[in-house]
Order: structure tokens, then C-alpha cells, then sequence
């Protein structure tokens, strides 16, 4: 962490700052069944690192199908649904073909910048907060078409038809889940980089003189939380799209956002 003040004149003074902060974990040893292959196994892996499937890309026809390795564990496989890596090289898809697939939903990179600017009695502060090496798995609500009666989002505006099969972003839609449960398994498809940066505060303070007021060390001020963030994320936020669940860390359900506030208040002493 680093700070820098500076003063100019009587009148005019500002200082900035940040801090920095990089940790990287890893399982030395955890107990668990005998995995068939190297990839399956946590131990050696980061805490919280997701495992599933690798997509890779959308089926185009029924003669693509055929020739892939067989999904038919998921159900009926049809054009515009995802195709997964078969990592062992056995000619079907099932549970011994996840892997890992995605960053930790614990941040391994967090940042701040705060920068005050103040001028005779005004006093603006601004602070920047971000974290990187992050990512989410986007679930349910959080990601899906027609979840719990809900409608489209601009995301699935990107679905696989077949006049749109060489430029689809999403597979085809369904209305339910469970008509297609190939699509909605853990997956890279599914994965997505939770990295951010927001404009976390602002705040203005006017230090009224005490000659105006009966009053001591008055202030007023205006304050604003979460007014902007940055981000390539695709649900609602990236900072608490977390689970409850200890169990299901990293899965984003679409919970709500962190809202934004505004503050308009005055201090003063006795």
C-alpha cells in the first residue's frame, strides 16, 4: 500500500493512494476418492477451482452428432446444442471427462485507488476497487433462458438457429432445463472471467466555517456508492454474484446486485 499527499498552496492540496494485494493457494494434499485420470484430481489444485465439462462449440447437424464422441448421457442430442471435449478419448462424454475449467471465485488479484482532491473548504474523495484472476460459473437465473417463467436476456439474443449456425453465441433455446439438460451442465461455456473494477465511492464535503453556524466542525456532504463498474461479465454483478451455499461457492444464481446508493447528510460536534 502507497500514499502520496501533497500540498500546493494555503488554499489547494491532494493526495492519492492504493494498495495492491497477489495470493495464490494450493492444495498440498486433500482427501478423496481415487480418481481415474489426473485431471479429475483437487489435490495440487487451487481452493475453489471449478471442474466440468470443455465446450466446444455448438453441434451443426446430425451428421456432426454422429461423429462425435456420445453424449446421449444428457439425453437426445440435437443441432445447436454443446458439444464437450472428450478427455479421455473414449468415445462418450460422462463424468471422467471434467476437468477444470475456470479460475477460483476467490479473487487472486485485488486493487484499490483512492485520490482526494480538497480546495479552501471543499474536500472531493473518489475511490476505485478491483479484483482480476477471478471467475464465475453462471447458473439458473443467473444465466438461462425462461428460468422460473422469466424472459430472454440480451445474451440469448446470440442463439443457435440454423440460419445463424456459424456465428451463434448461445445454443438453441428451450423452455425448460430439463428439456435440454446437455446445454445446462458445468462447463467453460458456462464460465465466466468475474473480473471488475468499479467506481466504488465518491463523496464532496463542503467544511462550513464556524462562524456561520452555533454549531462546531460542521460539514455537509453528498456521497454515492457503486456508481459505475467496468466489467466482461455476463450476469448481474460480478462482486456478489456468491452462493449461500459453502458448498456451491463460485455459482452465480443471479442474486441481487449491490445497489446504488446515494447520501446526503451533515456532521458537526458540540
Amino acid at each position: 500500500e502507497v500514499k502520496y499527499n501533497k500540498r500546493l498552496s494555503k488554499d489547494f492540496a491532494f493526495d492519492i493512494g492504493g494498495n495492491y494485494n497477489y495470493a495464490r493457494n494450493k492444495i498440498l494434499y486433500q482427501t478423496e476418492p481415487q480418481r481415474p485420470y489426473p485431471w479429475m484430481e483437487r489435490t495440487g489444485k487451487r481452493f475453489g477451482e471449478k471442474f466440468g465439462y470443455i465446450a466446444e462449440g455448438f453441434f451443426n447437424s446430425k451428421e456432426e452428432i454422429s461423429k462425435w464422441a456420445d453424449q446421449s448421457i444428457f439425453g437426445v442430442i440435437v443441432p445447436g446444442d454443446i458439444k464437450y471435449k472428450d478427455l479421455n478419448g473414449d468415445g462418450k462424454i460422462d463424468q471422467y471427462d471434467q476437468g477444470n475449467i475456470g479460475n477460483p471465485d476467490l479473487p487472486e488479484i485485488t486493487y484499490a485507488i483512492t485520490n482526494g482532491i480538497s480546495y479552501k473548504n471543499f474536500e472531493l474523495d473518489v475511490m476505485f476497487q478491483g479484483v482480476t484472476n477471478t471467475s464465475l460459473l453462471v447458473s439458473s437465473q443467473g444465466g438461462w433462458e425462461f428460468y422460473n417463467s422469466a424472459k430472454v436476456a440480451n445474451h440469448h439474443m446470440g442463439r443457435w438457429t440454423p440460419a445463424t449456425a456459424a456465428t451463434a453465441t448461445y445454443p438453441r433455446l428451450t423452455q425448460s432445463s430439463s428439456t435440454a439438460k446437455n446445454n445446462f451442465q458445468n462447463s467453460t461455456f458456462w464460465v465466466r472471467d468475474a473480473s471488475y473494477i468499479r467506481l466504488k465511492n465518491i463523496t464532496l464535503t463542503y467544511r462550513v466555517p464556524d462562524k456561520f453556524l452555533a454549531f462546531k466542525n460542521a460539514e455537509f456532504y453528498v456521497s454515492g456508492n457503486n456508481l459505475l463498474t467496468k466489467t466482461k461479465y455476463l450476469g448481474y454483478d460480478p462482486e456478489f454474484a456468491v452462493s449461500f451455499n459453502t458448498m456451491e461457492q463460485g455459482i452465480d444464481y443471479g442474486l441481487t446486485p449491490n445497489t446504488r446508493t446515494f447520501m446526503l447528510g451533515i456532521k458537526f460536534g458540540l
